[in-house]
């Protein structure tokens, strides 16, 4: 993407191997923030992957022992 000429954005598969491994790593926080990112670029998803990164954000929140 970034050496690309000329330039392209992100598309759904980078966002979907990012989140895989954030997940992955349990990272609540990375998802949290790539998910809004998602959101603003309006990257189309499927349901599955909301899904998959909701219920692990759901899941992730219930775990903590912060906040």
């Amino acid at each position: 993407m970034y050496f690309s000429n000329p330039p392209k954005a992100p598309g759904v598969e980078f966002y979907t191997e990012a989140f895989r491994l954030l997940i992955k790593y349990n990272d609540r926080v990375g998802v949290e923030n790539l998910y809004e990112v998602m959101k603003e670029e309006k990257i189309p998803a499927d349901d599955k992957l909301i899904d998959e990164i909701e219920s692990y954000i759901v899941k992730a929140r219930e775990e903590a022992w912060y906040n």
